[in-house]
């Protein structure tokens, strides 16, 4: 068949960083959000590597140490528990633009080397604070919510992967065919 989707190439120290990923947790009057973040690390290299890990969020800086095996890969989570800068007094909430204004935060994640203090790898990811809900009502219709406020989806033609198709890079991202990210 031969290659049918985007090829990417990316290059890295002895640690490479995978997958970055927020989670967040709303309080249910949605004036708080505890926020977790995670990574992949793999150590690339054929001896053991420390270093740390560096989160930077909405203008935190947070730093964990991390020793890797020859060939390991781990997960390295960075939570609330831990780190009190995760948890947001009145964050902005995402919303769609319908009802709202869809806010968007950036996490920027490094993997630094000890022995030279070199990047070995970096990830950014996008994120949206944001409790999706749903709940049958006394009538048995299915209703959403958002952030606690409800709302109205309207559509057909649902597909398995309709959200699973990439949009080439210099589309505008309107087609229903691929994929958006708001």
């Amino acid at each position: 068949m031969g290659i049918w989707k985007e090829v990417t190439l990316t290059t890295n120290g002895p640690v490479a960083l995978r997958n970055p990923f927020v989670k967040s947790k709303l309080d249910s009057e949605y004036k708080t959000a505890e926020l977790t973040l995670s990574a992949d690390l793999r150590n690339q290299a054929g001896n053991p590597v420390k270093g740390a890990l560096i989160a930077e969020l909405d203008g935190q800086t947070l730093k964990q140490d991390v020793e890797l095996a020859a060939g390991e890969t781990k997960t390295v989570r960075f939570a609330p528990a831990q780190f009190p800068q995760l948890k947001l007094d009145h964050p902005r909430l995402w919303l769609p633009y319908t009802i709202g204004t869809p806010n968007l935060y950036t996490a920027a994640l490094l993997f630094q080397v000890d022995a030279s203090a070199n990047v070995s790898d970096r990830a950014q990811v996008t994120f949206g604070i944001r409790e999706f809900t749903s709940e049958l009502t006394e009538k048995g219709h299915r209703l959403f919510k958002i952030n606690g406020r409800n709302i109205l989806i309207r559509g057909a033609a649902w597909a398995p992967d309709m959200f699973l198709r990439p949009c080439p890079r210099n589309s505008t991202r309107t087609s229903p065919m691929c994929a958006t990210w708001a």
